[in-house]
């Protein structure tokens, strides 16, 4: 649950930079179902319907989250709060001094205050635990948190590192801190002192070879050759470099510009919002290089899209398309809708589509991998895109299996609890749809339930499939963009 903590917790900040408690509660809903034997879920809604003066729900979250494992010192400093009712400034220092974990009490008092609209109340009180506490790793991610929320980028990358840095996904997100901030000297350095860890590590080498400055382009593209050809590395750490290479020969994608506008080196930086992405936990960010054609990209249920964000929405922007990013931050194949625009497909669609129409979109794409393929599919018709692409998209999420397919049992049964047993089941949604969309679906020959979903889609007569034959990738982006056959694909989904 760690990386959910830090998904939650980032979440929350989000959300009360906008005010928006009801988005927040509406996705608390779904993870605490997600999630029912966990309290870090009912300790989120309990904090909402604080916020929110509902006490009586919050009461209900307080019960549920102490039948799920909540500390009893935490659990007496809330039945004290919720009887008095105090000023959530108070209940802050109340919960922030509660003889607790110190995992569950100062982020919930950090929450509330945001929540409150007292961030600044919330900055002081991280910072005074990192005074006392330098090297507490939790006070410093909290504090990143808050730095994230109000777009404050330089302050982010000029964080003192006390704590050392021991995960790719640390270091990772230092390179786009350091990148946001503009501090590409510091950058450099830190590519240059870390030139082994970067060959030895492939997400870490696709990060530095996408974020090292345009200049660096030389130096990048001989590291990926040499990569691609070493025969002792893994043949997936070979395709990988030989996909950077080719998302360069084919796109122009690797290297940090200025903004397209501009490269002078005089002008303002401008942040780009793919890249805070994997920093901030939004649900959807847009990348726009203009004109009105736009994609939207539908990640899976890791988050993730067989590329990363940024290397993707670098393909399609060098193409000339617009990109939505959209993140299921409750893993729940888009069900759900989107906190804010809808709470299911149709009506997260109609809010997508006015969103885009305001944009002076003329037309949409949906494009996803593994779950998120699953929905472009489901969402390619509700927005009546004009083409979906989806890549490895499981055919069914229903209740009931299908032969050769347990995968998620559990998870289905959740999802039809919490969303109902309609439209589970998307060759029975394709089959009964009258939009135009054209659905194409590409998977691996090799890969036994990407076949068996990939037939099932055929079978409809209104998927265009497409077998990668030899192939057990699931997705196969990587191999696709290194073969030089995705530009091509793009091409043939989306048009030129």
């Amino acid at each position: 649950m760690n990386s959910s903590r830090q998904m939650l917790d980032r979440q929350a900040l989000l959300y009360s930079r906008r005010g928006d408690l009801d988005a927040a509660a509406s996705l608390i809903r779904v993870v605490g179902h997600l999630y029912p034997d966990h309290w870090l879920p009912r300790l989120h809604r309990l904090e909402i319907a604080y916020s929110r003066k509902a006490l009586d729900e919050a009461n209900q979250a307080l019960d549920a989250a102490t039948e799920a494992g909540l500390g009893p010192a935490l659990v007496a400093v809330w039945r004290s709060i919720l009887a008095e009712s105090p000023d959530p400034v108070d209940a802050a220092r109340l919960i922030a001094r509660a003889d607790e974990r110190q995992v569950v009490t100062l982020p919930s008092a950090v929450r509330i205050l945001n929540y409150a609209g007292h961030r600044r109340r919330a900055e002081t009180m991280v910072r005074t635990r990192l005074e006392r506490q330098p090297t507490s790793a939790l006070a410093r991610e909290l504090l990143l948190t808050i730095l994230l929320a109000d777009n404050r980028f330089e302050e982010a990358a000029d964080l003192p590192r006390v704590v050392p840095m021991s995960t790719v996904d640390q270091w990772i997100e230092h390179l786009h801190l350091l990148a946001l901030g503009n501090r590409t000297d510091a950058l450099m350095d830190w590519v240059r002192a870390n030139a082994a860890l970067i060959d030895a590590q492939d997400s870490l080498c696709e990060t530095v070879s996408l974020l090292s400055p345009v200049e660096a382009l030389p130096d990048t593209l001989a590291r990926l050759t040499r990569l691609a050809g070493e025969q002792d590395r893994p043949a997936r750490s070979r395709m990988r470099a030989k996909a950077l290479l080719a998302a360069e020969r084919d796109f122009g994608a690797l290297g940090l510009p200025r903004p397209p506008w501009t490269r002078d080196p005089s002008l303002p930086w401008q942040v780009d919002p793919v890249l805070a992405a994997p920093l901030v936990a939004s649900p959807l960010v847009e990348q726009a290089v203009g004109g009105g054609r736009w994609v939207i990209s539908f990640s899976g249920l890791n988050r993730a899209f067989g590329l990363s964000a940024l290397l993707l929405t670098r393909l399609l922007n060098g193409m000339g398309y617009n990109v939505l990013i959209a993140r299921d931050m409750s893993r729940a194949f888009y069900l759900g809708g989107f906190p804010g625009l809808g709470a299911d497909p149709v009506s997260a669609s109609a809010a997508l589509s006015q969103m885009l129409a305001d944009r002076g979109a003329t037309a949409v794409y949906t494009l996803g991998n593994s779950a998120g393929g699953h929905a472009a599919l489901r969402y390619g018709l509700t927005l009546n895109a004009r083409a979906a692409l989806a890549f490895g998209a499981p055919s069914s999420i229903a209740v009931d299996p299908l032969e050769g397919d347990d995968r998620a049992e559990k998870r289905r049964q959740q999802l039809e609890e919490l969303f109902g047993p309609a439209g589970r089941d998307l060759v029975e949604v394709i089959a009964h749809a009258v939009e135009p969309t054209r659905l194409l679906a590409v998977y691996g020959e090799e890969h036994a339930l990407d076949r068996l979903h990939g037939e099932r889609l055929a079978a409809t007569g209104r998927v265009e499939t497409i077998p990668m034959a030899g192939r057990d990738d699931h997705g196969g982006l990587t191999y696709l963009l290194s073969t030089g056959q995705l530009r091509p694909l793009f091409e043939r989904a989306f048009g030129v």
